[in-house]
């Protein structure tokens, strides 16, 4: 779709941020598709709330963004947000929603937690875009946070946020639909290896590794460890998994 982008992040972009120093854009690779499940997602938030712009951004278990996919916006947005500091303003930041308790945030609601001053910055970068509301969908995986979802009303979608809106049942919906997004199933089977095997996280980055097929020399440049560590990884793999091979570890893999 054209409207649809895909932001990988080549570095990872660490959300305990301090108030300086943070540069987002120029480790940024730009796609123009994103997976059928976001698309489907983002689509159904923007039709059914009558929004022009979405944002989608996918964080890991250490609250690091690692994707951002979204729809409607213009390129300079998220440069300025990131790059300019008005993250700091934002009362819908997305460290802040992250270390909430609430999986649905609506904008003028989370204002009345913010200073007056705060407020009036945030409101210069959004005026600035022609931003007039936003609502945020906090999406998970076993209680783990996996994602968020900005849904933004523009000056020009005219009819604003409904009142009186079955809010969670919406988040359920677009979370079920998320579920079958590579994200999602990287987040399940490494809780499973983790839980199930008492992998490492070093194991099971190269368990994943092991399923793309991956040879020792490859996983020792992708990993920027020695070919020697990795075969010890891979022995313990097998050790604690009780498969006989890497091959069996790809396939119980795919299995999954």
């Amino acid at each position: 779709m054209s409207r649809q982008k895909t932001l990988e992040q080549h570095d990872r972009l660490s959300l305990d941020m301090s108030p300086v120093g943070m540069t987002v854009m120029p480790a940024t690779h730009v796609q123009e598709t994103c997976h059928p499940c976001t698309q489907a997602t983002l689509a159904f938030g923007c039709d059914l709330l009558q929004a022009s712009s979405a944002i989608l951004f996918w964080v890991d278990s250490a609250h690091f963004v690692q994707t951002i996919e979204l729809t409607g916006t213009e390129a300079d947005l998220l440069p300025e947000y990131f790059n300019n500091g008005f993250y700091t303003y934002d009362p819908l930041s997305i460290r802040k929603v992250l270390n909430g308790s609430n999986n649905v945030l609506m904008l003028d609601h989370e204002r009345s937690h913010n200073s007056h001053d705060h407020n009036q910055i945030h409101d210069t970068f959004l005026q600035r875009h022609g931003i007039v509301d936003e609502i945020n969908f906090l999406f998970r995986n076993e209680n783990d946070a996996v994602a968020l979802l900005s849904v933004m009303k523009r000056q020009v979608d005219r009819t604003p946020f409904p009142t009186d809106f079955q809010w969670e049942a919406l988040r359920r919906y677009m979370e079920f639909t998320l579920q079958q997004h590579p994200q999602m199933r990287d987040r399940r089977i490494c809780r499973a290896l983790k839980e199930k095997f008492q992998l490492t996280n070093k194991e099971v980055e190269v368990v994943f590794l092991l399923e793309k097929g991956a040879s020792n020399w490859e996983i020792s440049e992708i990993m920027h460890i020695g070919v020697s560590t990795v075969k010890t990884h891979i022995v313990n793999i097998l050790n604690k998994t009780g498969v006989g091979s890497r091959a069996a570890v790809a396939a119980y893999m795919r299995s999954l």
